[in-house]
């Protein structure tokens, strides 16, 4: 296995803390009722989880990251005009 470095580690840590931020404000938004329709199933203490997995995986993106936009390529040929 490579050595991890301090940087890596960091990154690891930080994408971790951004993931508990998000689960805690959901939980909050769920408490007063401003997400509906929905059980609220909490990620909380399990972040590690999906860091260490797509780590293991060679994914440098980081966390998964919802896709917002088109991905048919349109928005390019639209900039070009």
């Amino acid at each position: 296995m490579a050595r991890l470095t301090k940087e890596t580690l960091l990154e690891w840590y930080r994408q971790m803390t951004l993931i508990r931020q998000f689960e805690t404000r959901c939980d909050e938004l769920y408490q007063d009722k401003k997400i509906t329709g929905v059980y609220m199933h909490l990620y909380s203490g399990h972040e590690a989880t999906g860091v260490g997995a797509l780590a293991a995986l060679g994914d440098s993106r980081g966390a998964p990251q919802p896709h917002h936009g088109r991905d048919d390529g349109q928005e390019d040929r639209r900039e070009r005009r």
